[in-house]
């Protein structure tokens, strides 16, 4: 059976979220992903207040989205990251070596 993606428009997509945090652990025979971000506003804050604390609290990872995995999809998940990276990691390599 062939699966084809079909992308739409990117104006038709909502607008993308951050995410900073991701968290792989296992679900009976899935994969669970936890996806989530800490918020960069609240490292700040915390930073100003670190000045006046002796002691620092730890900052929370919000998890945002949670995904059941079967094996074979993070197989694919891990082979569409590793072709992306070698790209990037290609391209970067070409900027770092072109003269400016």
């Amino acid at each position: 059976m062939e699966i084809r993606l079909d992308r739409p428009d990117p104006i038709e997509l909502p607008d993308p979220e951050a995410a900073n945090f991701f968290s792989f652990s296992y679900f009976g025979s899935d994969f669970q992903l936890e996806v989530g971000y800490l918020d960069p506003y609240l490292v700040h804050v915390r930073q100003a207040e670190a000045r006046e604390r002796e002691e620092d609290p730890a900052l929370p990872l919000l998890v945002t989205h949670r995904f059941l995995l079967s094996v074979n999809a993070v197989h694919l998940l891990k082979a569409q990251v590793d072709e992306i990276l070698q790209k990037l990691e290609a391209a970067q390599a070409a900027q770092e070596e072109s003269p400016e």
